[in-house]
């Protein structure tokens, strides 16, 4: 079950992930959304259809690398699915930089303020709740029973705490703060949380 899941569940899953990242329209909860694209409808147009483009590439690249990475190479399931994590992170760091470049082309070589648009302390709040369940897997990673991952298990679970701790602390923190600053510092909070994790 395991194998079908890396070799042909998750690639799948990135590749519909980018067809819905190449068409969604601007909202808080799906795509790419830094303090560039979220304040500009066509620095999120062109940012989330490139993320789209990049994430079937990525999606259809690792169906046809898995089967030879896990059967012919001999690497192991973890790694290959850390590849699919990497995969994943490397396409978001991309296109976060690529939204910031052509914001900063688009206005003339400034990087554009984020007045436009405001994240809401609900969706910061709601964030703040993923970030109280991450605190809660590295918990519950701790007593997971005696097998061959108990040791990977419980340094997972204690990074699971302190990230799910920190960014618990830094999410609601943000949702009390005025607009502007609350939009400014999610994106760069949500970026850390993400490569944290």
């Amino acid at each position: 079950m395991l194998n079908i899941a890396i070799l042909y569940i998750l690639p799948t899953l990135l590749v519909i992930a980018g067809i819905i990242e190449y068409k969604v329209k601007m909202n808080e909860f799906v795509g790419l959304r830094t303090p560039e694209t979220l304040s500009d409808p066509e620095v999120w147009d062109k940012a989330n259809k490139k993320a789209g483009q990049l994430k079937c590439v990525a999606g259809v690249t690792l169906y046809v690398l898995n089967p030879v990475l896990i059967f012919y190479l001999d690497v192991t399931k973890t790694s290959t699915f850390l590849l699919l994590i990497y995969v994943q992170l490397a396409v978001m760091i991309i296109t976060t930089i690529f939204s910031i470049k052509y914001t900063t082309k688009l206005k003339g070589g400034e990087r554009m303020q984020s007045n436009n648009y405001s994240i809401s302390k609900a969706f910061v709040s709601t964030t703040g709740s993923i970030a109280i369940f991450t605190f809660i897997v590295g918990i519950l990673m701790l007593f997971v029973p005696s097998n061959e991952w108990k040791k990977v298990n419980s340094i997972s679970g204690i990074g699971f705490i302190a990230i799910g701790t920190v960014f618990t602390y830094l999410f609601f923190t943000n949702a009390s703060k005025s607009d502007e600053e609350r939009t400014k510092n999610f994106g760069k909070h949500f970026l850390w949380f993400t490569i944290f994790i």
